[in-house]
């Protein structure tokens, strides 16, 4: 059997392999394809993705903490701190951040230092140079990077290595834009890189908004039930719509809904009953409503208790105040009303008599006395 007749298995044939190649190296160039779009999404200052930040973040101040979900660190936006004090547009940002990129570029610096984690090891790592403690303070930091970048052998600060950095002969426009380049590179997010650095120490990264009432809100950011309360008290209203009382869920109690109707305004022409706290009239209040309805003016008005109802007095003032003829003598009356015994007589001694008739003497209850009697007799004529 000669070694031409040797076949070899189908999976150690020259042609299997030929074709396994071809297939991966075209479904590879697919895959790179696809992260190369997908990469330039990724990376677009400002985008979805949040890593690379707008280049208006220059005007804030950045700072760089543990971020115990991610579980490295990340940098921190913080409160308006503007580059040099000059608060920038985004436009005028990209503009001044570009410059700053194309000059870093121009002077080939990344054959000294290392940039995003591209570059070499000679120099030190530029990624986080902004916030390098060895700028020493906040106050001071804008003021030795100007004053590096202009005359670095000068100023150059080797920490025992003897490494200079060479003078790069850059303008007052380039200093101020790779500064610029400098602090927007910082804000990237580049997944904890490097490792083991320590930022700058620098003031409060909380960043505050005075117009705009704060909710409360939990670890991941979103406001809670007692935050959105808050905010909605904090919300202007309509002066003339009167407020209830919330709880601090921002929810109106039932003594505040009752106060609310309570302030709802009414006809001036109608009385109003007293309320509890809730808002619904009592038993005083009703008999205070219908006290006050409007009576007319010639009907007497009878004594009432505080519910309202008219008292056994006020009935018989009211009585006592009804119109009478004006021929008919009155009697006198008690507090109720009634005719007293001595009024009675008075009535009866102020009936009219006739005047050809003798009248006799009367005791006050008006009963004629035994000498009025007598008095009679003998003023009554004989026939003679």
């Amino acid at each position: 059997m000669t070694e031409s007749d040797i076949r070899p298995e189908w999976w150690a044939s020259e042609t299997f392999w030929r074709k396994c190649a071809i297939f991966v190296t075209g479904f590879m160039a697919l895959v790179l394809v696809l992260l190369t779009f997908h990469t330039l999404t990724v990376i677009k200052a400002g985008g979805e993705s949040g890593r690379v930040p707008p280049y208006s973040v220059i005007n804030h101040r950045i700072g760089f903490a543990m971020n115990d979900e991610a579980g490295h660190m990340k940098p921190v936006i913080g409160p308006l701190a503007p580059l040099f004090g000059e608060e920038l547009t985004e436009a005028e940002a990209m503009a001044l951040v570009d410059h700053g990129k194309l000059t870093v570029q121009a002077r080939n610096c990344m054959n000294c230092h290392t940039i995003l984690g591209n570059g070499a090891y000679y120099a030190p790592d530029l990624t986080k140079a902004w916030l390098d403690p060895g700028w020493g303070n906040e106050d001071a930091r804008e003021l030795l990077m100007t004053m590096f970048l202009e005359d670095p052998p000068t100023n150059a600060r080797t920490f025992g290595t003897g490494r200079r950095m060479p003078n790069q002969d850059l303008t007052d426009a380039e200093v101020r834009a790779v500064i610029a380049y400098l602090k927007w590179m910082s804000a990237i997010d580049t997944n904890g890189f490097p490792a083991g650095f320590k930022p700058l120490p620098q003031g409060s990264l909380q960043p505050v908004e005075s117009s705009e009432p704060q909710a409360r809100r939990d670890r991941a950011g979103r406001p809670t039930a007692v935050g959105r309360g808050a905010v909605e008290s904090l919300q202007p209203v309509e002066s003339s719509e009167p407020q209830a009382r919330r709880d601090r869920a921002g929810r109106p109690t039932a003594a505040g809904r009752g106060a609310v109707e309570s302030l709802q305004p009414v006809e001036s022409s109608e009385p109003q009953a007293r309320r509890d706290r809730a808002g619904r009239p009592t038993a005083a209040g009703r008999g205070a409503v219908e006290s006050l309805q409007p009576v007319e003016s010639s009907e007497p008005q009878a004594r009432r208790d505080r519910a309202g109802r008219p008292t056994a007095a006020g009935r018989g003032a009211v009585e006592s105040l009804q119109p009478v003829e004006s021929s008919e003598p009155q009697a006198r009356r008690d507090r109720a009303g009634h005719p007293t015994a001595a009024g009675r007589g008075a009535v009866e001694s102020l009936q009219p008599v006739e005047p050809n008739e003798p009248q006799a003497r009367r005791d006050r209850a008006g009963r004629p006395t035994a000498a009025g009697r007598g008095a009679i007799k003998s003023l009554t004529g004989d026939a003679t």
